[in-house]
């Protein structure tokens, strides 16, 4: 847990494809298309700008 980097998201993040791809494997599994992950890219950037939203996500630091 030490070398683990906790930042926020938004919906301006320049991984935001890369954690839609995340969501879709963890939910639909590896066969998504390219639909679905648009689909999950446009209700992350939904729900990141609800009130109150914290949306965090774990990194490796670099040593």
């Amino acid at each position: 847990m030490n070398n683990i980097k906790i930042s926020a998201l938004n919906e301006q993040d320049p991984e935001i494809e890369s954690i839609g791809r995340l969501y879709c494997t963890s939910f639909i599994g590896g066969n998504f298309s390219s639909s679905d992950l648009n689909q999950a890219i446009e209700n992350i950037k939904k729900h990141s700008n609800y009130e109150g939203f914290k949306g965090l996500k774990p990194s490796r630091m670099r040593k």
